[in-house]
């Protein structure tokens, strides 16, 4: 499946700027809307407990856009993904505004429980990423990272 050039919704207006790495107001009424439908989206999801992976990988396609195919994650999930970045000027902080960098996962990466993801990182194809760790860089392909900040401890061949 190929993914889509943003996360989650249609690209609207005022969005624009979110997935442009530009400025935006994160308190935006349309942006607290599509956070509250995700929040209502992740609670039918986190209340499946036979594990059907049909209703599963369904379920994680309406508020994740594109999930390959065999993709597993069991109920209950918590993400712990952060695509926004806050700016470093006070002032411009305190008014509310920040930008957003996507995060883009390759072909069969590992993800462990609890692990961070800063924003703009990419995991590449066929790594895996120790329980805990706080991914604040790129994660070269064929890798394991562990740690706080995440860094390359073995090469997978």
């Amino acid at each position: 499946m190929r993914a889509r050039s943003h996360f989650l919704w249609p690209l609207r207006a005022k969005k624009t700027k979110c997935w442009q790495g530009k400025l935006y107001r994160s308190a935006d009424k349309e942006l607290v809307t599509d956070r509250r439908r995700v929040q209502t989206i992740l609670a039918r999801y986190n209340a499946i407990f036979d594990g059907d992976p049909n209703l599963l990988i369904s379920r994680l396609r309406e508020f994740m856009g594109a999930v390959g195919d065999g993709t597993t994650i069991m109920p209950l999930f918590t993400c712990s993904f952060y695509t926004a970045q806050h700016p470093l000027d006070p002032v411009v902080r305190r008014s509310g505004l920040e930008s957003a960098r996507p995060i883009r996962i390759g072909h069969d990466v590992w993800i462990g429980g609890g692990t961070v993801v800063l924003p703009g990182v990419t995991i590449r194809a066929r790594s895996v990423v120790g329980a805990g760790a706080v991914v604040v860089h790129d994660v070269p392909p064929n890798t394991v990272v562990v740690g706080n900040p995440a860094r390359v401890i073995r090469t997978l061949p």
